[in-house]
């Protein structure tokens, strides 16, 4: 769903395996920040110390992303849009 310039809510309903979340879950399941270079980020976090979860790898998208956890656990997916991204594509249709 397009919220705002740059701004969107992904849903994702029936997730399977690691995507399901439990029936009781209330709220977001991560938050996502853009990228212009992934690894760049990762190497930036990596030098602060902060855990990778995740390497970097190409969503089903078509966007290169990689997880973290803040403080209190909380899932943080930064992601790269490639220019033959879904999202990238949507960003260019709607004018961005």
């Amino acid at each position: 769903l397009h919220i705002a310039a740059g701004q969107f809510i992904e849903l994702f309903p029936n997730g399977q395996g690691t995507y399901a979340y439990a029936a009781e879950a209330v709220g977001p399941s991560h938050i996502c920040y853009e990228v212009d270079d992934i690894e760049k980020a990762l190497k930036h976090i990596s030098e602060k110390g902060i855990p990778i979860d995740s390497p970097v790898k190409k969503g089903k998208s078509g966007c290169l992303q990689f997880w973290i956890k803040d403080p209190d656990g909380n899932r943080i997916e930064l992601m790269e849009l490639p220019v033959d991204s879904l999202q990238a594509n949507a960003k260019k249709a709607l004018g961005y």
